[in-house]
């Protein structure tokens, strides 16, 4: 909007300036066309930068991620490439059938000692058949697809574990630029009662109850809070950056942000909580349980190694000398192949010790995840207590604050103090209104690691 007006007033400028030369009609038509067309361009021109603009709220935000962020698409994509290995151990149980066909030309040649005996004509032979096989009873196939299904939901499992992890560093960005565009407001209110000290003292010395330090003394703060203002567009423009390229963003787009509403954490969670609940809601806990599963099958399936396999296979087809000459005689075979592992090196005993030690070893790494979920739950439960409570002292610290600087200016515009109580109410009033802006800041914080710890960031728009 704004470089909508300064482009329409320049052309107004240069208009006006061509109309003070310009005396006849034919001038003054000219003049009210380029009006035209200058409102026009003006207009597209606004529409472009309008369209610029990304307004995004939270919520929004984590939509984009699902379907826009590479780190979730390569992990859904690895969701995928296990579905079909599952797919590829699941044929092996099915019957197979093949069509085949081969011509064969043999030939015999006989050599005798110290006689020579006339060799046989070479022999022809062409074979067109189906060849099946069915698989009766292999446990080993048949544990092996068991095992990569399990594999494939335990996938799904760590893309959700993923996928929470990039929403929690998504919902963090967010939270930060937040916090760095409502740095910069309380920024910009200092610079104006900055500027509001300084034509107090001004006036304060041309009426002779000021000295000139009070002046400099109100100018030195404004440059401190203009230098800071810099420093906090960089911070802004950091962590804008960050965010754009988390939801594919255009890095030059201009990104406003909706505030978050601030709610009071669940207390009936704190105290009594459903533990068991909570387990079911960390994609972590339950892939880990998922893997402590698959072990113990697999534990299972080393014992049976031993277990004989059975197969059916067949053919049907005929058979003749040379392919459509009219002599063809059917050919067919059937057969049932048994397998019985009898020494295999000691393969299979290592292969139990090893499914026992890996079960062993997720049993244990289960516990310990239980351990870490529940103290992370009671501390995240404490720290957004406190940080909630946090901000009420912190809204009373300022309310006194502006009461301070209040009588503050009082106490100078009567001449009674010279701006020295005034310009350290500013700077109080400013530190107060700088830890209101990080106490909701980090509370926010609190509240992401709180809805994590209970199972998922969009957690946060449920309590």
């Amino acid at each position: 909007m704004r470089l909508f007006l300064s482009a329409y007033y320049t052309m107004r400028f240069i208009i006006n300036l061509y109309q003070g030369y310009s005396h006849n009609l034919w001038r003054n038509l000219k003049t009210k066309i380029l009006h035209i067309i200058l409102l026009l361009v003006c207009f597209l021109l606004r529409i472009v930068v309008n369209a610029e603009i990304v307004s995004l709220s939270l919520s929004q935000a984590l939509d984009i991620i699902e379907s826009e962020n590479l780190q979730v698409l390569i992990k859904r994509q690895v969701v995928e490439e296990a579905l079909q290995r599952s797919f590829i151990e699941r044929s092996k149980l099915l019957p197979s059938v093949n069509l085949e066909s081969f011509q064969l030309r043999t030939q015999f040649v006989n050599v005798g000692r110290g006689f020579d005996f006339p060799s046989p004509p070479p022999v022809n032979r062409f074979d067109a058949k189906l060849v099946g096989e069915v698989p009766v009873f292999n446990y080993n196939k048949y544990s092996s697809y068991r095992l990569a299904k399990y594999q494939h939901e335990i996938s799904k499992l760590n893309y959700n574990s993923v996928l929470e992890d990039i929403l929690e560093a998504t919902t963090n960005a967010y939270l930060t630029h937040l916090r760095n565009l409502k740095r910069i407001d309380v920024i910009d209110a200092n610079i104006i009662r900055d500027r509001i000290l300084l034509e107090l003292a001004k006036n304060q010395f041309q009426a002779g109850v000021a000295t000139r330090i009070d002046v400099t003394r109100a100018e030195v703060q404004i440059a401190t809070d203009e230098k800071e203002r810099l420093q906090q567009e960089t911070l802004i423009l950091e962590s804008g950056l960050q965010l754009k390229r988390l939801l594919k963003l255009d890095l030059e787009a201009d990104l406003t942000l909706k505030d978050i509403k601030l709610k009071s954490p669940d207390r009936g969670h704190t105290l009594i909580y459903d533990f068991d609940n909570i387990l079911n809601m960390r994609p972590d806990f339950v892939q880990a349980s998922l893997e402590l599963t698959r072990d113990r099958y697999a534990k299972k399936a080393a014992q049976l190694e031993r277990l004989p396999s059975i197969e059916l296979f067949g053919e049907i087809g005929y058979v003749t000398e040379e392919i459509f000459d009219g002599n063809e005689d059917d050919a067919w075979v059937i057969g049932v192949f048994i397998s019985l592992p009898i020494f295999e090196g000691l393969r299979l005993r290592s292969n139990k010790l090893q499914a026992i030690a890996s079960v062993r070893n997720q049993e244990l790494a289960l516990e310990n995840l239980k351990l870490e979920i529940n103290s992370e739950y009671l501390l995240a439960s404490q720290d957004a207590r406190s940080r909630y409570k946090q901000i009420d002292i912190v809204r009373k610290k300022m309310v006194l604050s502006e009461e301070e600087l209040d009588l503050a200016r009082k106490r100078f515009a009567e001449g009674v103090s010279d701006n020295r109580d005034v310009t350290d109410a500013q700077a109080a009033l400013a530190a107060a209104n700088d830890e209101l802006v990080e106490a909701v800041y980090f509370y926010n914080l609190s509240r992401l690691e709180l809805a994590r710890s209970r199972g998922g960031v969009r957690l946060l728009f449920s309590e």
